[in-house]
């Protein structure tokens, strides 16, 4: 009998073992640039590295499995994976379905658009930008006041022929005078002292004031030119199409609750060429995610517009109860407070 019992033992200890030596399943899936899979089937990006910094510091040994969203979401609800790393979001549905770990991102919502030129009649309106109209108001207000004081230093000195006429005409002058130096023609000056230093000082204020005006200018029409009508998720129910977003995402859970038209796509790439296609308005998902994949797919015809709503916490995704949730956070913690941590997110995100 003893020795049945310490039998039964060592196959209990043999087994537990075994069961310890059994690696975790990890789920991922491709979310540029926090989970990237290449050619060869390596992985790499921000959360693929933090989680591999976490496994070796837990000695943890595991087997990664490619999982769309869906499958990562449902994988560690019903216990399929032990973790599920990307760029998942912290949200209050989720978390009634399994659990989360410590945040170890923050972001937020945005809308990549279409660069889309506005015509002839876009762009003259685009010059009644505030900057612009002050640069001509201050131009317009120079040229008074160049205009009065020139005629008041020449009407009294100025014997040539052309300029020596009433007050009328001698405003008339000056006024010309004023133009064409601020344009950089000069085939007639001020002949008295007091009229040459005002000259001096227009030609010099002109230099600047045009120098200005051209920069002013060339902004306006350029950002203008490039400028989408959506400036906000509160512009995304005025747009005929329907917004763009990922099956199953936060930022579907978001479109939903404000009763927003959109259509789902089952990647990141297919929701931007729909936009590209004019198929879809606007493409709402996570900022990172959108930013890097128009940079490096969409440069030329998309951009993502500078607004960012609805804060997004990313975190590692485990079943509930997992036992491995708290010594993961303790790592998670001591990862994203050291200095390789900044440089990780510089190295994929410029930032």
């Amino acid at each position: 009998m003893a020795r049945a019992y310490s039998i039964l033992i060592l196959i209990l200890i043999t087994g537990l073992s075994f069961s310890q030596e059994k690696p975790l399943i990890i789920g991922m899936k491709q979310s540029a640039p926090f989970t990237m899979q290449d050619a060869n089937q390596n992985w790499s990006g921000i959360s693929t590295e933090l989680w591999a910094w976490i496994a070796e510091d837990l000695n943890l040994n595991y087997e990664i499995k490619m999982k769309d969203l869906k499958g990562l979401l449902n994988g560690v609800q019903t216990n399929d994976l032990d973790v599920s790393v990307g760029a998942l979001t912290i949200t209050e549905e989720r978390e009634e379905l399994f659990d989360f770990t410590n945040s170890f991102y923050n972001t937020g919502l945005s809308i990549a658009v279409r660069k889309e030129g506005k015509g002839f009649l876009g762009i003259l309106k685009s010059l009644w930008d505030p900057e612009f109209i002050k640069v001509i108001a201050y131009l317009l207000l120079g040229l008074i006041l160049m205009t009065t004081m020139v005629w008041f230093f020449e009407k009294r000195h100025n014997n040539n022929p052309r300029t020596n006429h009433s007050d009328v005409h001698g405003m008339g002058w000056s006024f010309w005078w004023a133009v064409i130096t601020l344009i950089g023609y000069d085939d007639a000056q001020p002949v008295s002292m007091g009229g040459r230093i005002i000259a001096v000082i227009w030609m010099i204020a002109s230099v600047v004031g045009i120098s200005i005006l051209t920069a002013v200018l060339t902004t306006t029409l350029t950002v203008n030119s490039l400028e989408s009508s959506i400036k906000g998720p509160e512009d995304l129910k005025a747009t005929k199409g329907p917004t763009a977003t990922i099956a199953g995402s936060s930022s579907a859970e978001y479109l939903i609750k404000r009763n927003i038209p959109f259509a789902e796509y089952a990647s990141i790439e297919e929701a931007l060429q729909a936009v590209a296609d004019s198929k879809a308005d606007g493409f709402v998902y996570d900022r990172p995610l959108l930013r890097y994949s128009v940079k490096n797919n969409f440069p030329n015809n998309l951009t993502v517009i500078n607004v960012i709503f609805e804060p997004q916490n990313y975190a590692f995704a485990l079943p509930s109860g997992s036992l491995h949730r708290e010594e993961i956070n303790r790592a998670i913690l001591k990862f994203t407070s050291q200095e390789r941590w900044k440089d990780l997110l510089t190295k994929y995100l410029g930032e």
